[in-house]
């Protein structure tokens, strides 16, 4: 039977003893045209023509066409399914996919807040409350100072310059960097320091070795 007869026969399998959805086969069926189509430019028409080197060079394609990770790897999800068919139907004596390299998917960047957003995220707190304000705080603070979390709450009073707009954060390795604050971040902790010093239990006895407001409970 010709590659192509089997990859029908295939389909007929997902669809008859698997009983996949119209819309799985109607994708398995897309993936493996493109195989199809890349073997009968390779002159490949029968399956035990069907190799390591087959496989790698139908991927190399999908890469070269601009075919992400993703993609390729659901590509490769196929064939892999249909190779196990075929050796399960005695027409190969191996799998030839068992050594692909599945696609390395990249790892996304995070997306920033644009101000729009982060302005909206500010407004959330209620400010009329010292938890509100200090929340905001922490918001401001790490919005501006562009800190991870381990730094924000990591961060004592000693490490804040209010009068020079500076914070030191103690990052990864045991580095610290300094790095300057906005007038708006600095407002919003002068707003949280002073509402929080009007509360006695929560004033610091010694500001070098007390958590910075804006992360204490």
């Amino acid at each position: 039977m010709t590659l192509d007869g089997l990859v029908d026969a295939y389909l007929h399998h997902l669809r008859v003893e698997r009983a996949l959805s119209p819309h799985t086969l109607s994708a398995y069926g897309r993936d493996l045209a493109k195989l199809l189509t890349y073997a009968e430019k390779q002159g490949i028409s029968r399956a035990h023509t069907l190799d390591l080197g087959a496989v790698t060079g139908f991927l190399g394609e999908l890469s070269r066409a601009g075919l992400g990770a993703r993609s390729a790897a659901r590509h490769l999800s196929a064939l892999r399914g249909f190779a196990k068919f075929l050796v399960r139907e005695g027409v190969l004596h191996q799998d030839p996919t068992t050594l692909a390299a599945r696609p390395r998917f990249g790892r996304r960047l995070p997306r920033a807040l644009s101000e729009a957003e982060m302005l909206r995220l500010l407004e959330t707190p209620n400010v009329t409350s010292t938890r509100g304000l200090r929340d905001r705080a922490m918001l401001s603070l790490a919005y501006a100072a562009g800190l991870r979390v381990s730094e924000l709450v990591g961060l004592r009073l000693g490490d804040v310059d209010l009068e020079r707009g500076i914070v030191s954060a103690l990052g990864k390795g045991g580095k610290r960097r300094l790095v300057p604050l906005g007038d708006i971040a600095l407002s919003h902790l002068e707003q949280y320091l002073a509402a929080r010093s009007a509360e006695p239990s929560k004033r610091p006895t010694r500001p070098s070795s007390s958590t910075l407001p804006a992360v204490a409970p």
